[in-house]
Order: structure tokens, then sequence, then C-alpha cells
């Protein structure tokens, strides 16, 4: 029952009340005139009531209305709604950019990357796109997210050949593969990967000047690491009596890095020297030592201590 029929009812009692009273009991005018006073005031108050509840219903202020008077025998506590929180899915794109900066000004760049990439889906100025994506690759560089920067980056070039920033993403994209190069004694694949990068760039270095000299370093790093991955596999074949597998990686080095990086030469001979001992073949060991005695005579020395710490190990 709420509080209209409620007060219908009320109304209709207290005057067939009043009406049997009265004809039971003549009253005086001034008896009937406190009961219609009372009747008027509760009546008030149960209104006054009903506008109340229906205001902290409407506004839903706690500074206002946080508590429904105690006289009325009320306290329960209307709490404000909270707004919902906009959700990256539900934001615009102003919103989401606005937001972005914020959060780049605060140095937080993870959550940064969360709202940029919610504008790439909703960007669609071409423009506008290719610098989101630097922008992008840029925040995951700098959260060491090599990976997933070094593929915009690449990604970049596919989609933007022309573009200005064309050898500013090549070169970050070299730089984010050499980053998860390996050591010399595990998998490099990534150092091949990153030296064909390196390739790609230098094949323009008539137009690519800024970053040349320093791809040009980072090749050189992974050449480096390349061959002391051969030595050491093309050692471990000789040590294990891997004859012919030796030989496939000697000639590899022979072939391939001897020409692209001579100062090599030394520790190839003295490979060649390794595995004709080991072999047995007296002559072509004879004839790599005298030659490596007469190009490179500080080695015969090394080789030399080196054979009598092994004979000393033997007893």
């Amino acid at each position: 029952m709420n509080a209209r029929t409620f007060l219908f009812f009320y109304r209709t009692i207290f005057v067939i009340l009043l009406l049997a009273y009265s004809s039971a009991y003549p009253i005086t005018s001034t008896l009937h005139n406190q009961l219609v006073k009372k009747n008027e005031q509760y009546t008030s108050r149960l209104l006054k009531t009903k506008e109340e509840k229906t205001a902290i219903d409407r506004s839903l202020n706690p500074q206002k209305l946080l508590l429904i008077k105690r006289k009325h025998g009320r306290h329960r506590r209307y709490k404000e709604k909270e707004e919902p929180k906009k959700t990256f899915s539900k934001m615009a794109y102003e919103d989401l950019e606005q937001a972005k900066n914020k959060q780049i000004i605060a140095n937080n760049k993870e959550v940064a990357i969360k709202y940029l990439e919610q504008m790439l889906k909703l960007c669609d100025d071409i423009n506008q796109l290719a610098q989101h994506l630097v922008e992008l690759a840029d925040l995951l560089f700098d959260c060491s997210n090599f990976k997933k920067a070094g593929k915009i980056y690449a990604e970049f070039t596919i989609l933007y050949p022309g573009n200005e920033q064309i050898e500013y993403t090549l070169y970050r994209a070299i730089l984010c593969s050499f980053y998860q190069t390996l050591d010399a004694d595990r998998d490099q694949t990534k150092t091949k990967e990153t030296i064909q990068l390196t390739d790609n760039f230098l094949e323009r270095v008539d137009i690519f000047s800024q970053y040349k000299d320093e791809v040009y370093r980072i090749r050189s790093s992974c050449y480096q690491k390349l061959v002391a991955s051969e030595i050491n596999v093309c050692t471990f074949y000789i040590k294990r009596g891997s004859y012919r597998s030796a030989q496939k990686r000697l000639d590899g080095l022979c072939t391939e890095w001897l020409p692209k990086m001579p100062n090599i030469e030394s520790q190839v001979i003295m490979l060649e020297i390794a595995l004709a001992e080991k072999k047995g073949d007296t002559v072509i060991m004879l004839e790599k030592q005298q030659k490596l005695k007469k190009k490179y005579p500080e080695e015969i020395t090394i080789v030399a201590k080196n054979k009598k710490k092994n004979m000393a190990r033997r007893f």
C-alpha cells in the first residue's frame, strides 16, 4: 500500500469516526477544531515525507540529502551512484589521445601503449596512422619489448616505403633484432636475421647516411659472433672425432667468412693444424704449421705453449 492509498483510507476512517462520535457525544467547536488541526498536521507530515523521499530518489545528492530526518523515523543512507568508467573500447579517439598524452607525461608508458593501440583501430587518416605506428614502436622499444617493437618497425617499412622516417624505422628494426641475439655458444638464428636487415639497409647507403656508421658496427659485431660460433662448433667436432663435419665447418669458414673477416685467418689455420693432427695427417699438419709460423709467428708460440700444457696434463 503506497502513501496515497493509505492517506485516502485514513481520511475516510477519520470522517466516519468523527460522525459517529459527534452523534453519540456532542462536541464543542473548540474540540472539533483541535481534531481537524491534528488531522491536517499529520496529513501534511505524510506529504512532506513523500516529497523528501521523491527528491532524494531524483537527485541522489549525498551532500544535501544524506539522511532522511530522524523525526520521521527513517535512517537509510542514499549513496551517490558512481558514473561507470569508460573502457578503451567505448572511448572516443580524442579522449584516447588526451589520456595517452597524460600517461606519457606521467611516464606511464605501458599504460600509454594500451591507449595508443586502441587509437590505431579508430584512426582513419593514413598520415596520422603512420605517426601512431612509429610512436607505438618507440614506446615498446623504451619498455624493452624489442620483439613487438621490431615487428611494428618492419611493418612500417612495408606500408610506408617512401615515408621520411623510413631510415629511422629500418635502423630501429635492426637494433631490435640485434638486442635479441644470443651468445656465440647458443642459437644464432637472430644474428643471421640481423645481418640480413643490415644488408638491406646498406643497399641504400647512398640515401641513408644518418645511421650508416652504427649499422656497419652492428653488422661487424654480428659477423664476429657468427664466426665465433662456427669456430666453437668446429672445435667440438674435432675433439669428438667427427672429422667430416669439422672439415665442412672449416670449408665454410674459408669460403664464406675469411673474405669478409681476414683477421680470422690465424684461427682457421690453427683449426686446420688441430684437425690434421687428430687425423694423423703429418704432411698437412707440417705444411699448415709452416704457414702459420711464416704469417703469424706470435701464434705459433701460443700453440706451442698450449701443447706443453696438454702434455703435462697426461701425467
